[in-house]
């Protein structure tokens, strides 16, 4: 598995183009971020890409709080 990492300084990572209602929802969770102190829950349907909606949010928040930790579960049994 290879991990990329970055530095301050570096030029971030190009962004994936997000639909409006993925767009509503990374706005969503950065909000509560910022107001919560517990962390927040996404919940979407099959198909709507939580994935690519899960990493801007994270890249956004990264790039905002350059020092952050980030704890990103999923679980992959049914």
């Amino acid at each position: 598995m290879t991990m990329a990492l970055r530095f301050p300084g570096d030029s971030p990572p190009p962004a994936h183009t997000l639909r409006p209602y993925q767009e509503e929802a990374v706005a969503a969770v950065l909000a509560t971020l910022a107001t919560e102190t517990q962390g927040t829950l996404l919940l979407c349907a099959t198909g709507t890409g939580k994935t690519q909606m899960a990493c801007e949010a994270m890249r956004r928040w990264l790039d905002a709080h350059p020092h952050a930790r980030i704890l990103f579960l999923a679980h992959r049994d049914e």
